[in-house]
């Protein structure tokens, strides 16, 4: 019996073909350029490490802070190969629309006070 792709057994075993097709059919709906493919995310994913804080990711579905995530560098650009980067989920969802630079002053740098 085929496995179906939408299957959770399925995303975890293939997170960068889930990946793929999940940013595609977001790049659609929000009208954006896409040319990313499973190969150049397997290469982007491994290993999984936050590009920006560092820290080790995980790939489980789960919406655990650590989880990993993809992020679109310039949100005015599509989901183009250069334009995205490997994120913690926290990470990105504190970035949003913004800038790396805005979430450091405005999150990170109060911290260290």
């Amino acid at each position: 019996m085929k496995e179906r792709r939408d299957s959770y057994e399925y995303r975890l075993r293939n997170p960068a073909g889930h990946f793929c097709s999940q940013l595609k059919s977001r790049a659609s709906q929000r009208n954006l350029a896409f040319d990313l493919t499973k190969e150049y995310l397997e290469k982007l994913i491994t290993p999984m490490k936050c590009s920006v804080t560092g820290i080790e990711l995980i790939y489980d579905m789960s919406g655990a802070p650590n989880t990993v995530s993809i992020d679109r560098i310039n949100t005015l650009e599509g989901y183009v190969k250069g334009n995205v980067r490997v994120v913690s989920w926290i990470y990105n969802r504190a970035k949003g629309n913004s800038t790396d630079e805005a979430v450091l002053e405005y999150l990170i740098k109060p911290l260290a006070k």
